[in-house]
């Protein structure tokens, strides 16, 4: 599968708000950074509530999204850039609801190794329920970021990571988050 129809696959199940369709094409090290640790006999991992996220509050139950680029980083890194208009706070316009305004992600995503080693312990391989790497040679996320022009790195909260989960790599600003509820109607 393309990397491209990786990402819209990814963004038509945050727009129905299909969690495990959406984990399904994260990798493992993207698992291993978002994912929440369930205990058990043989621990594993489970999504998160990506609604619960600030970096994907825009994605839940979008209105619209579109890839506007995307780009080889190399012969197993892919990027992609991806338009995405949040749902909710709509505004009239002349009679017209017109939806909020877009916010900009990059998807990166990794062409997985056909061999894998086995020394994660989340990993199906060394639990004995999978017979091979899972996924290989397809293409699966590694990371989302905002795009730096969207809520990113400028402004009164410059640098300021806002992660709840204390994982991940987001990089949305408060401001932007405060902007999105104002807009949105939520407090």
């Amino acid at each position: 599968m393309a990397p491209s129809r990786v990402v819209e696959l990814q963004c038509l199940a945050m727009q129905q708000y299909n969690p495990q369709v959406y984990w399904r094409f994260v990798s493992p090290e993207g698992k291993r950074s978002t994912g929440v640790l369930r205990p058990s006999r043989r621990p594993y991992l489970t999504p998160p509530t990506y609604s619960q996220l600030p970096l994907y509050v825009p994605l839940v139950r979008s209105h619209n999204f579109k890839i506007v680029g995307a780009l080889p980083i190399s012969a197993d890194r892919y990027q992609c850039r991806v338009r995405v208009w949040p749902s909710g706070g709509e505004r009239e316009c002349g009679g017209d609801p017109l939806p909020l305004m877009p916010v900009e992600y990059i998807w990166r995503l990794a062409l997985q190794p056909l061999v894998r080693p086995t020394c994660y312990e989340d990993d199906p391989m060394q639990q004995g329920i999978s017979t091979g790497p899972p996924f290989a040679g397809c293409w699966l996320v590694d990371d989302i970021q905002l795009d730096d022009r969207w809520g990113g790195t400028s402004g009164d909260d410059a640098g300021a990571p806002v992660d709840p989960t204390g994982g991940g790599s987001l990089k949305l600003s408060q401001k932007w988050v405060r902007r999105f509820l104002a807009l949105s109607g939520s407090s």
